[in-house]
């Protein structure tokens, strides 16, 4: 009798994973920002197909919603999986500072909320995540978004175990 075998990926064992590098970390985020204005752009562009103009308050209201749901989404995945989207690509997870798991969606949307504005002002947000290097004395690279949300960024490029 022949035997089917299935595989499964294996997530990475997180339990030694090092702390992230603010330069991961900064590139992660600007990944992300870029998604982010790609969703909106895209959603904006959709609108204004479907309603034919470009200065429509229809084409505007459906790219803020697509926005929305895409930025409800990406706290899932972090609260869920510890990923984002520039996360994911730079294999970065964001978890519990103490036990090290997934953080959950209520402490993902409120680093969300701390670093969100950021988005708007890259200036600001950068300034969150460099005081990550210089205001954290425990040597964990944490921001003030971390520190409210309890959370720690590791490099997540280890082996499975």
């Amino acid at each position: 009798m022949r035997q089917l075998s299935v595989t499964t990926r294996r997530t990475p064992d997180l339990t030694r994973a090092p702390i992230a590098g603010i330069g991961r970390r900064i590139l992660a985020f600007a990944i992300d920002g870029l998604a982010i204005v790609f969703v909106y752009v895209l959603a904006f562009v959709l609108g204004a197909a479907i309603t034919g103009s470009a200065a429509s308050a229809l084409a505007s209201t459906i790219a803020v919603v697509l926005l929305i749901g895409y930025l409800l989404v990406s706290a899932a995945t972090l609260g869920v999986a510890g990923r984002t989207f520039g996360a994911s690509v730079l294999r970065l997870a964001v978890v519990d500072a103490k036990s090290r798991a997934p953080i959950g969606f209520t402490r993902s949307l409120l680093r969300g909320i701390v670093l969100g504005p950021g988005l708007v002002t890259w200036l600001g947000a950068l300034l969150l995540l460099i005081s990550a290097v210089g205001l954290d004395r425990s040597g964990q690279r944490r921001g003030w978004h971390d520190r409210i949300a309890r959370t720690i960024v590791l490099d997540g490029r280890v082996s499975t175990g």
